[in-house]
């Protein structure tokens, strides 16, 4: 009687643990890069294969002057007031044919502003693709890379054996 319970209870866990839920599972890549003060930040947003829902709209919180905003193709931008967030959304009259689709990516989002990098919140929105309806929302924050200190040490210790090196050649040269 033990065994056909345990049997019926691994049955079911088993079962239950083997079903997938539609879930909006997306990653977010940034390139930022500095001239003249001026920051230039380029987003990629890749939708995973195992999501069932499209991204329709993508949003970056940032509380600072934002100008020179791009989008991807039949994707429109704004900027909410004077909050700093800069939102895209894919053009919803053509229902979702534009959207990020499971397994696809899309790059293209950028704007510019004098604010360094630094961790930016961003919104993505998801559209289910069975319930024809508002999917999930995902959250997360973004940073450019800074690199480490003993990144910079290695770098600094390269550079100076390079030039030591060519000293000690022109030296021996003579």
């Amino acid at each position: 009687m033990k065994i056909r319970i345990s049997l019926f209870v691994l049955l079911i866990i088993f079962t239950f643990s083997s079903i997938t839920f539609a879930a909006l599972i997306t990653d977010v890549g940034v390139n930022v890069t500095e001239s003249a003060g001026i920051w230039t930040y380029e987003y990629t947003v890749e939708n995973s294969l195992s999501s069932n829902e499209t991204v329709w709209s993508f949003s970056v919180d940032i509380a600072a002057d934002v100008f020179n905003i791009l989008s991807p193709s039949n994707w429109y931008v704004w900027q909410w007031g004077d909050t700093g967030t800069v939102e895209w959304n894919s053009d919803y009259h053509l229902y979702y044919a534009y959207d990020i689709w499971p397994g696809c990516s899309l790059s293209g989002f950028s704007f510019q502003s004098n604010y360094g990098p630094g961790n930016l919140g961003y919104k993505i929105e998801g559209w289910d693709i069975d319930n024809d309806d508002y999917g999930s929302t995902n959250t997360g924050t973004t940073s450019a890379p800074v690199p480490e200190p003993s990144t910079m040490i290695l770098l600094g210790s390269l550079a100076t054996g390079l030039f030591g090196m060519a000293g000690l050649r022109k030296r021996f040269k003579r």
